[in-house]
């Protein structure tokens, strides 16, 4: 999407490298990568199913009137912040496996493959947090 290697992608950011570039260890530090996004949603999925109405088919709220105020912000303050934490979690992860798939099996470079985000929390603006994290 970023048109890396492409006329229309010329002066585009792409994060710098936080994986080794030679081939069987950046497959390994990959495969890391995906497994650990993999079962850190898995986690996150299994523990705000947990949460009565939360994931009902039938609709809910993360919004528990019958719990006093503070228990109240604080079980929707933690959903809210799990959700967006497996968000990230499943974009990398799916991110890597298509990297995966690409440097393994299609014989990409990978150079090709940089990471799909810079510290997106990092962000001072919503500007920045979409050009460059």
């Amino acid at each position: 999407m970023r048109g890396l290697g492409w006329d229309f992608g010329e002066g585009v950011y792409a994060p710098p490298p936080t994986r080794p570039q030679e081939r069987g260890p950046f497959l390994r530090a990959t495969l890391r990568s995906f497994l650990v996004g993999f079962l850190l949603l898995d986690v996150i999925d299994a523990g705000i199913k947990l949460v009565p109405g939360v994931g009902d088919p039938a609709g809910g709220s993360i919004f528990f009137a019958h719990l006093p105020a503070p228990t109240r912000f604080l079980v929707s303050t933690a959903l809210h912040v799990l959700t967006g934490i497996g968000l990230v979690a499943g974009f990398s992860m799916v991110y890597d496996l298509m990297t995966l798939l690409a440097v393994a099996g299609l014989g990409h470079s990978p150079r090709a493959w940089p990471p799909v985000m810079d510290s997106p929390w990092a962000a001072q603006s919503l500007h920045e947090f979409w050009a460059k994290r």
